[in-house]
């Protein structure tokens, strides 16, 4: 059977919210829009706006806003691959909380590369976002770059990486490796060997730091990112040393890792104990349950996505702001409480 749309039924309009709970069009303006009005709405009653304008089936006209606003409500992100758990998890997460703050995030997933990481950026900047999160480390291999991009007036906001011009969100991965150079101390373990990639300078230095700190002979094993041929060596490698405990750079690699070292015949955690950086969902659904430094994606999101609005509102604050790491303790390096 056809079903026919109705194509008279007139648009919804902020003043028919309005109407509908008894509030001013400003004030429900406010909520669904999100503007720079200074109006105060409780949450209780921007929680009912946002349930009628759903019952009634609100679509705010975004050519009309952008025209009124000089602004499209799309923010953009530049983001590692989607087949890393990591940055397929933190755009899931970021996108969520942008919705839920009256923004669309458009998603640009890259393999690492100065050019290709360059073209997504600009790619997001023509179609006229608002602000951009760049969430690749491309100002510190290119640091030419960070200066043009500051005069091309769209605000940009960093992660993995800092710049004097650029509010940025980074990790105190050094909180959670001392947690888990602690709990080594505690379970009588001297050894800790790490593996990793030309994108982990931060965590390396924050492993070395702990080693000097605790009296532990540090082991580097490299691999190069997204090569799958140098990881295997890398592993190899480790094997052929006869590391017992390892901590790995990423989840993503850390559940590779897992796999080449069972092929070779190595039990987790009897034979080597893995533990990684990261604290995906995915790494508790390893076999078996990875042991992580967790970097609290949420909360990363939630800190990238206020230094953007911040900026985008006219905020010529440059803020940097650290979140903090956690160490969660499973099977596949068991630690002493």
């Amino acid at each position: 059977m056809e079903i026919m749309m109705n194509e008279s039924k007139e648009k919804v309009t902020v003043a028919d919210i309005a109407r509908r709970v008894g509030m001013s069009k400003s004030a429900v303006a406010k909520v669904l829009h999100d503007n720079r009005s200074t109006i105060r709405v409780g949450k209780e009653k921007a929680e009912l706006i946002r349930k009628v304008a759903d019952e009634m089936h609100y679509r705010p006209n975004t050519v009309a806003r952008a025209l009124r606003s000089g602004r499209t409500g799309l923010l953009g992100i530049v983001l590692g691959g989607l087949q890393s758990p990591y940055f397929a998890e933190f755009a899931e997460q970021a996108m969520e909380i942008a919705e839920a703050r009256g923004r669309r995030l458009i998603v640009s997933p890259v393999r690492w590369g100065v050019e290709r990481e360059q073209a997504a950026l600009d790619s997001l900047l023509r179609n006229n976002v608002d602000g951009v999160i760049l969430k690749t480390g491309l100002f510190s291999v290119r640091p030419e770059l960070a200066e043009s991009y500051f005069d091309c007036g769209t605000p940009i906001v960093l992660s993995l990486e800092t710049h004097p011009l650029y509010s940025a969100q980074g990790e105190d991965v050094a909180s959670g490796m001392r947690e888990l150079f602690h709990a080594m101390r505690r379970s009588g373990i001297a050894d800790l060997a790490m593996a990793v990639n030309d994108r982990s300078d931060a965590r390396r230095e924050a492993y070395l730091a702990c080693c000097s700190e605790f009296g532990v002979a540090p082991r580097l094993f490299r691999f190069s990112s997204y090569d799958q041929p140098s990881l295997k060596v890398c592993a190899d490698e480790i094997v052929e040393a006869g590391v017992k405990h390892l901590l790995v750079c990423s989840d993503h690699y850390a559940l590779r890792l897992l796999s080449l070292l069972g092929a070779a015949g190595l039990r987790i955690p009897e034979d080597i104990a893995i533990a990684s950086i990261g604290g995906t969902t995915a790494s508790s659904y390893a076999n078996p349950p990875l042991t992580v430094i967790d970097q609290n994606i949420r909360l990363q999101a939630e800190v990238l996505l206020d230094l953007l609005l911040e900026r985008i509102e006219g905020s010529p604050e440059i803020r940097h702001r650290l979140v903090p790491t956690r160490l969660v303790a499973r099977k596949s390096f068991p630690l002493h409480n």
